[in-house]
């Protein structure tokens, strides 16, 4: 087995809460999605989505937004209480 080490990060409590809800959609936690990023930063060889600032939302932005809105209601109405994510992060190993 591979050791193991101890990662941790401050940030702002707001900004904490908010992704832990965001998250919680997707049946992950921050430290699955922590060792998600760090894995795809490695596969790729670099930094894996784009750095820099977007200006304004454009219409696939808005459409991906109602998706998730609509895929998050019937989750929801569903009454499940787990979320497919979470078995796909287990099966990755995360």
């Amino acid at each position: 087995m591979t050791a193991r080490t101890l990662v941790q990060a401050r940030v702002d409590s707001e900004l904490k809460t908010a992704a832990e809800k965001i998250l919680e959609f997707y049946g992950l936690d921050i430290p699955t999605l922590f060792r998600m990023a760090l894995r795809a930063t490695v596969n790729k060889k670099g930094v894996p989505f784009p750095l820099g600032q977007t200006t304004e939302l454009t219409a696939a932005d808005y459409s991906d937004f109602q998706t998730a809105d609509r895929a998050y209601t019937t989750f929801v109405k569903s009454g499940k209480k787990t979320n497919p994510m979470r078995k796909l992060a287990k099966k990755l190993g995360l």
